[in-house]
């Protein structure tokens, strides 16, 4: 008969090893493009993709490079929240920024996991 504190050690170990550990899911912010919206500013969304992919950058910024000593200048750029990709600026039209909020709905959900292996 095990003690107490072996049989919680034996209960512990075999609960884990029966179950595997997962993640978290990744969080993504989703965009269906508005179709009327879109037509109107005479934009698809094969053409918004680059923009937002722009401005949505992750690397360094640049260098300071000295006589004996070198420095890359790292930021992170990504975007996280649903209301900041809205702010996206796709193009002027007549001197006024189109957003995409202005031509697309988005939202905040789970990073499907067929685009997480890609």
């Amino acid at each position: 008969m095990l003690t107490p504190p072996a049989l919680i050690a034996d209960l512990l170990r075999n609960a884990v090893s029966a179950n595997p550990l997962l993640g978290e899911r990744r969080p993504a912010v989703r965009r269906r493009g508005e179709s009327r919206a879109l037509a109107a500013y005479s934009l698809t969304s094969t053409i918004c993709a680059p923009t937002i992919s722009n401005a949505n950058q992750n690397g360094p910024k640049g260098t300071l490079d000295g006589p004996s000593l070198a420095y890359t200048v790292n930021t992170n750029d990504q975007i996280r929240s649903a209301d900041d990709y809205g702010e996206i600026v796709n193009r002027l039209q007549n001197g006024a920024p189109v957003r995409l909020r202005d031509v697309a709905t988005l939202c905040r959900a789970p990073r499907c996991q067929a685009s997480a292996a890609g």
